[in-house]
């Protein structure tokens, strides 16, 4: 199993196990067993806590981006999912301050899970205060069914390539295609939607491309929506100085 930011702890019964950060063999694979081999559904519980401290995190979100559902932890830190499906699945877990912790585990009636997650630290210049705009914006991702991979103002700033789809590509390790556009074929990404300022580009990564890089502030990418959200320096001025929220990421189709 392999986790990223945090440790993942399965528990069976009263015995837990720390699990391995290593990915899993083709044998492995081949040996998960199967929401139909494990049997009916039941209830999948479990916490959430701080790795540092061992205390409860509250409103954690915890997503199985396979069956698009989530659910969030309680005063205690803990959680559950009725009619959860035995079988392996890919669990990610977030929080503001925390890294976020994504794995695979496999789960039957009589499991539990024990998620500790690593406090994410901020180095401050003097007090700083995240403005209102990365709130919205993180607490967006979090409520999605799917994992989104976010390409920071860092990742953006640091960029040598002033082209901003190949900042995209980068980030994402998304391949480029070539597909048929009017009578050439041209090198970019035709499957992807792309939506800047919650406006749809109808010429899809094409068009971004000829958006100057100094002007995005963010982007978001949905893979298994196919879907880039790119946010301008203008729009996160106007989320940061209003009260205007964001809808929920959901499919284009």
């Amino acid at each position: 199993m392999r986790v990223l930011g945090a440790t993942l702890v399965v528990c069976l019964g009263l015995i837990c196990r720390e699990a391995v950060n290593t990915p899993a063999t083709a044998q492995e694979r081949v040996a998960a067993p199967s929401a139909d081999s494990l049997g009916p559904p039941f209830a999948l519980t479990g916490r959430v806590v701080d790795a540092l401290t061992g205390q409860p995190i509250v409103a954690a979100v915890i997503k199985v981006p396979e069956l698009e559902r989530f659910t969030q932890s309680n005063l205690d830190g803990r959680f559950d999912f009725a009619a959860f499906p035995p079988g392996t699945w890919q669990i990610v877990i977030e929080q503001l301050g925390y890294r976020t912790s994504q794995g695979t585990v496999t789960v039957s009636r009589g499991n539990g899970l024990e998620i500790q997650l690593q406090p994410d630290p901020v180095t401050l210049e003097g007090l700083t205060v995240r403005p209102r705009s990365y709130q919205v914006l993180a607490r967006r991702r979090m409520r999605t069914h799917y994992v989104v991979e976010h390409i920071s103002p860092t990742d953006i700033a640091e960029a040598i390539n002033p082209d901003p789809t190949a900042v995209f590509r980068r980030h994402a390790h998304f391949p480029v295609s070539t597909c048929l556009i009017g009578v050439d074929w041209v090198s970019f990404d035709c499957p992807v939607t792309v939506y800047v300022d919650e406006g749809r580009l109808l010429g899809g990564m094409l068009e971004f491309q000829m958006y100057p890089l100094d002007s995005i502030h963010s982007m978001d990418w949905i893979p298994k929506l196919a879907q880039l959200r790119v946010y301008t320096k203008h729009f996160v001025d106007v989320l940061d100085r209003t009260r205007i929220s964001v809808l929920p990421i959901m499919s284009s189709s």
